[in-house]
C-alpha cells in the first residue's frame, strides 16, 4: 500500500494536485502556559488524510523560509497524537518564531513531508501574554516541464561550438535541503523527445555537453530538482534557450583552437561533462573507463593526455588521479621520516662525540704558572 501512495504522490506532482502543499491541516494555535510551556495544537485529521501515513511532523523556526514543505521537520509525532508541549526556554520573548505541522511518510531512512498546515506566527511577551497571526506557507511549488512557476531557474547562458556546447548559470540562493542540485534538460527543437540531462549539485555552476550534432538547433532549459517521494522532481523552470551548433571544425580550425586552448584564450572547460547516449564520445568514454579497469598505470598516462588535449575529465580518472597522488604523496611523506630519523642520528653521534672530547679535556689537571714557564724556557726546575 506504501508503494500506491508514494505512486499517487508522484503523479500528483505532474496532474497539478500539489499534495505537498495541501492545507488539510486546520487551526494550529500556540498557548504560553504558567510553568513557562508552549502548549502547541491543531485539528486531528480525517482518517482519509492519515490513510497510509506514519504521523506528524513539526517544523518551527525563526525564519519563515525554514518552514516549507522542502525544509526537514523537526520533531516527530504518532498519528494519534495533535498537540505538543515544547519548553519555553528555548524561545526569546518578543520574537516572531514560525510554527507548522505537517504530516510525513517514512521512506528507508528518509521522512518525507506531505500534506501541510498554514504557518502560525507566534511571539510571546514578559507578562505572559502572546500575539498571532496566520499566515500562508511560502513553499516551492513542483512543476511539469511545460509551466514556469515557484522558484525561477535564472539565466542559462550557453557557448555553442560544433560537436558540444557549454553552459553556465548563476549561484542558486538555496540549501541543500531545498533543492538536491539543478538540470538542464537538452532536445532538439521540434521534438518533445529529452536528447540528455546535465546534473551537478548546487555549488557547481557550469556544465559542457559533448556529442552534438553540428549545424543542428537545440532548445536546453533550467530546472532545480529535488529527491521526493522515491525520484527527482523538478521544480522552478527557467526560460527555454534555443542554440545552433556550428559548421563543424576542419582538422586546421581543431588544431587552432587547440593552440588557443593551451593559451588560455579558449576556456571550454566545465566542472562537470555529460555525452549523448550513443555518441562517439559517450563510446570513447566507456572505452576509457574499462581501460581503466585493466590496467591502472596505463590509465593514469592516458588520463593525462587526455585532460591535457580536452580538458575533461570522466569520474573514473579523477577518482584514478586522487589515489596516484595520494600513493605519491605516502612514498614522500616516508622519504621525509627516513630523512629526519637519518639526521637525527647523526646530529646525536656529533652532539655525543663533542661531549665526549671536552669532557676528556676537562679531565686533565690544570698546568700551573711556574710549569709553564719552565716548559716554555726549556729550563728544569726541579
Amino acid at each position: 500500500m506504501k508503494k500506491l501512495f508514494f505512486l499517487g504522490l508522484v503523479m500528483s506532482f505532474f496532474f497539478g494536485m500539489q499534495a505537498v502543499q495541501a492545507s488539510n491541516i486546520e487551526n494550529l494555535s500556540a498557548l504560553y502556559t504558567t510553568d513557562s510551556k508552549i502548549f502547541l495544537q491543531w485539528d486531528h485529521l480525517d482518517d482519509t488524510f492519515l490513510f497510509d501515513t506514519d504521523g506528524y511532523a513539526v517544523q518551527y523556526s525563526m525564519y519563515e523560509n525554514k518552514v516549507r514543505n522542502v525544509d526537514p521537520g523537526i520533531l516527530f509525532l504518532s498519528a494519534k497524537q495533535n498537540n505538543l508541549t515544547l519548553r519555553a526556554a528555548q524561545f526569546e520573548r518578543d520574537t516572531w518564531y514560525y510554527f507548522r505541522i505537517h504530516t510525513y511518510v517514512q521512506d528507508g531512512r528518509s521522512r518525507i513531508l506531505t500534506n501541510g498546515s498554514k504557518v502560525l506566527k507566534w511571539k510571546y511577551f514578559a507578562n505572559g501574554e502572546t500575539e498571532s497571526a496566520t499566515i500562508d506557507a511560502n513553499d516551492p511549488v513542483i512543476s511539469n516541464s511545460s509551466e514556469t512557476v515557484g522558484i525561477e531557474f535564472g539565466k542559462l547562458r550557453i557557448i555553442r561550438y560544433d560537436t558540444y556546447a557549454t553552459f553556465s548559470w548563476s549561484r542558486p540562493n538555496l540549501a541543500k535541503n531545498d533543492a538536491t542540485g539543478v538540470v538542464i534538460v537538452i532536445n532538439e527543437s521540434g521534438s518533445a523527445d529529452t536528447l540528455v540531462e546535465l546534473k551537478a549539485g548546487l555549488d557547481i555552476t557550469s556544465g559542457k555537453v559533448t556529442g552534438l550534432n553540428p549545424e543542428t538547433q537545440y532548445e536546453a532549459k533550467g530546472y532545480f530538482y529535488k529527491y521526493i517521494g522515491g525520484s527527482d522532481q523538478k521544480f522552478g523552470a527557467g526560460a527555454t534557450e534555443t542554440f545552433t551548433t556550428q559548421k563543424a571544425y576542419s582538422a586546421a580550425q581543431k588544431a587552432q583552437l587547440e593552440r588557443l586552448r593551451k593559451r588560455g584564450l579558449v576556456r571550454d572547460t566545465a566542472l562537470t561533462t555529460v555525452s549523448v547516449p550513443g555518441s562517439e564520445d559517450a563510446t570513447t568514454t566507456d572505452d576509457e573507463e574499462e581501460e581503466e579497469e585493466d590496467d591502472t598505470t596505463t590509465t593514469s598516462s592516458s588520463t593525462t593526455t587526455t585532460s591535457s588535449t580536452s580538458g575533461t575529465y570522466t569520474r573514473a580518472q579523477i577518482n584514478t588521479k586522487i589515489e596516484n597522488l595520494e600513493r605519491e604523496l605516502q612514498t614522500w611523506r616516508l622519504k621525509l621520516k627516513r630523512l629526519g630519523t637519518s639526521s637525527n642520528s647523526r646530529f646525536n653521534r656529533t652532539t655525543s662525540t663533542t661531549t665526549s672530547r671536552s669532557s676528556s679535556t676537562t679531565k686533565k689537571p690544570r698546568e700551573s704558572l711556574r710549569a709553564r714557564m719552565c716548559r716554555v724556557l726549556k729550563r728544569n726546575c726541579q
